[in-house]
């Protein structure tokens, strides 16, 4: 009866994060509510609901209700469960960027990197997750350069995995912190390799978006050669 219960605790979690993956978070916390449920009904602690709530209250931007859950969680969290620990620590990394606390997002961040390290875990997510916040909060604080090399690290990263539409992504989002460093030469380059990036996926709009914006760059240069590889790309 026991493994019946946690095998439906198990797919209850999956739909859930699905849910959450798809913007559907009211429906996404009729499962977590089912998981609490269950997990009561054979002892077992709420924090693998809790974890997934306060994601959808992240989402939800309801910042009371996460400060609470996040304590509750923090007393309730096994702390050997590194991936429990991970997730936690960037969801209150997230709220910190929110309010606007870059410093604290980044300590939140490079914790999440250091527990990855040490426990040797195979987390990508984490990791993925971790280097954005990080670029994010770099690039809050005027440190652009600092942004970049997080991001850059995103880029390798899903680049080994092959999530090429991903990568693609990331390419712009460094294209456009090259621009707030009125770099046009490398932000012309970025925006032009994530454009092309996209065609090859048949990512028509973005791909279009971005090689607009890799000519716009490219013209700012005046580097005719630039000017041309780009246009050449433009349809």
């Amino acid at each position: 009866m026991r493994d019946d219960r946690l095998a439906v605790i198990d797919n209850m979690e999956l739909i859930a994060d699905l849910l959450i993956s798809e913007g559907k978070f009211e429906d996404a916390q009729e499962y977590v509510k089912g998981m609490k449920y269950e997990l009561k009904a054979i002892g077992q602690q709420s924090c693998r609901a809790n974890l997934l709530e306060l994601e959808i209250l992240l989402h939800m931007h309801e910042k009371g209700k996460i400060r609470e859950l996040i304590q509750t969680t923090k007393n309730t969290i096994d702390k050997k469960d590194v991936d429990n620990l991970i997730r936690l620590k960037l969801i209150e990394a997230s709220l910190s960027l929110e309010d606007g606390d870059a410093d604290r997002t980044l300590g939140l961040a490079n914790d999440v990197l250091k527990l990855i390290t040490k426990n040797k875990t195979e987390n990508t997510e984490g990791k993925i997750q971790a280097f954005l916040l990080n670029a994010r909060a770099h690039e809050k604080k005027g440190k652009y350069s600092e942004a970049i090399m997080a991001a850059e690290e995103v880029r390798r990263i899903l680049q080994d995995r092959e999530f090429y539409a991903g990568m693609a992504d990331m390419l712009a989002v460094i294209g456009d912190l090259y621009v707030k460093m009125d770099n046009f030469e490398k932000a012309s380059d970025y925006f032009y390799r994530a454009g092309v990036a996209q065609q090859i996926q048949n990512l028509n709009e973005s791909s279009t978006n971005n090689l607009k914006k890799a000519l716009l760059y490219a013209e700012k240069t005046g580097n005719n050669e630039l000017i041309n590889i780009v246009k050449s790309c433009v349809k």
